[in-house]
């Protein structure tokens, strides 16, 4: 690693150094696992409805079947 921000290679140092450690704490870190939650009924219904609502949008944009 390497740094050439500052004007004095102490300083430099210094700062890669920090950099090192804080990149070393997050990789130490364990993230924690997600627990699934359920969607509740209403919810369901209601992106169901949704969904129909936009099928149905789509299906009125297109042509015809059986007119030439």
């Amino acid at each position: 690693m390497t740094c050439k921000e500052e004007r004095y290679q102490k300083a430099n140092k210094e700062k890669v150094i920090h950099h090192f450690r804080q990149l070393l704490t997050e990789v130490q870190t364990e993230q924690r696992e997600r627990i699934a939650t359920n969607m509740p009924q209403s919810e369901r219904e209601a992106r169901i409805l949704d969904k129909k609502y936009t099928s149905k949008t789509k299906q009125l944009r297109q042509k015809p079947r059986g007119v030439a």
